[in-house]
């Protein structure tokens, strides 16, 4: 009985290195792949090539703009500076008040609001958090178009507000603004 065990120990032990083994084998050539390989070479010309794809990233932005500028064009006056003034609206409900702050004409921005503390502060108080805009009339007056909106609070519709809004376009997707203060 001892032999039995004994030999079955050793075909055990035996088909247990010819495992180890295959394993081995199987993790070097699947696992761990050699540096000369194919698909490394790619992920090697991948990695030096990412200047390419900032090239690539900057043709597509040239594009976008391209593209947006051709859209604005199609646009009427109207649907333009309600575009405008969306922009500058969704940057006041994210917060995003320097940029926000960038669109107003410099010299409305350094009469009413000469630092962006400022700005903020009058933003934050005359607007509520969640609002609606409804756009009243427009009128064009030389270069410079009137936005009459009115400004509602989507929780308290009893806290609106009407507000004219200025808009100058420099150029397509290219504007300046201010309003009643």
């Amino acid at each position: 009985m001892k032999k039995e065990i004994k030999k079955l120990d050793i075909i055990v032990l035996i088909l247990s290195l010819i495992l180890v083994m295959v394993n081995i084998y199987i993790y070097r050539t699947k696992v761990v792949r050699p540096i000369n390989t194919a698909k490394n070479k790619e992920i090697v010309k991948e990695i030096y090539s990412e200047e390419d794809d900032q090239e690539i990233e900057d043709e597509t932005e040239e594009d976008e703009l391209a593209n947006r500028r051709e859209e604005l064009k199609s646009l009427g006056e109207r649907d333009r500076m309600e575009l405008y003034f969306s922009k500058y609206i969704e940057y006041v409900e994210n917060e995003e008040y320097r940029s926000a702050y960038n669109l107003l004409y410099s010299e409305f921005r350094n009469t009413y609001f000469d630092t962006l503390e400022k700005y903020e502060e009058y933003v934050k108080n005359k607007y509520p958090a969640m609002l609606d805009i409804e756009y009243t009339n427009i009128e064009r007056q030389g270069d410079i178009y009137v936005l009459f909106i009115n400004v509602k609070n989507l929780f308290n519709e009893e806290e609106a507000f009407e507000q004219k809004i200025v808009i100058r376009e420099n150029d397509f997707d290219s504007f300046e603004l201010s309003f009643n203060v």
